[in-house]
């Protein structure tokens, strides 16, 4: 996996405030070294599904990760979404594992791990192809505009997409769209030819929209 730069320069402060603090220095030197990232788990699962995440140690990789201690949400029922979980690390610990399995069997168990920085706030989607269980973390982002319904979309396969009447780029499996401006909500935004409702959402607000070959799956608030 690759990093940023940030993730490095992160790494660099934390070792100078860790020996600032290790020779004595104050509460609000060791202030610094506390970090939080917020995640929003989204289940386009066709069932209900439990989610998971733990600091991430590279000498046990995922070990205990699917252990109840780590359960973060459970029995997210299908297509809907959890409140956001505030996750709270010291900087030098900034990697997690996120793990999601089906919360009535138990099993179709799926993982992942990313670094994470300060204040970061991520989606994290569970969506299945064929059977196949994913999980793709996406930042949040907002592009609202007055009158205006703005919406990105995350497809599970490369659909053709028309907004407001005309043909925009297709779809990308497990990839997200840029922002399309809408100007009606049951009309303006077709995806492999089905035309989506979006009359639940408010205008001049963003939304992410997750889909599939048959349309919308989950839509939610950026």
């Amino acid at each position: 996996m690759n990093f940023s730069s940030k993730y490095m320069k992160s790494g660099l402060l934390v070792s100078l405030l860790s020996a600032l603090v290790g020779c004595g220095g104050s509460e609000e030197l060791a202030k610094e070294l506390e970090r939080t990232a917020n995640f929003t788990f989204v289940n386009a699962l066709p069932y209900p599904a439990d989610f998971h995440l733990q600091t991430r140690n590279i000498a046990t990789d995922f070990s205990g990760l699917f252990d109840s201690s780590n359960r973060v949400y459970a029995d997210v029922p299908k297509y809907e979404v959890s409140s956001v979980y505030v996750f709270k690390y010291k900087a030098i610990n900034g990697m997690v594992n996120l793990g999601v399995r089906n919360s009535i069997s138990k099993t179709d168990e799926e993982k992942s791990y990313l670094g994470i920085a300060d204040n970061e706030n991520r989606w994290v989607v569970a969506w299945d192809v064929a059977g196949d269980n994913k999980l793709t973390v996406v930042d949040r982002k907002r592009s609202d505009q007055p009158g205006k319904l703005s919406v990105r979309i995350f497809a599970d396969g490369a659909y053709p997409v028309t907004v407001n009447g005309n043909n925009v780029a297709a779809t990308s499996k497990g990839g997200i769209s840029d922002f399309y401006s809408l100007d009606n909500c049951n009309s303006s935004l077709k995806i492999n030819n089905k035309a989506i409702d979006l009359c639940a959402a408010d205008y001049g607000r963003s939304y992410l929209l997750v889909a599939d070959a048959n349309g919308k799956e989950v839509l939610v608030r950026e």
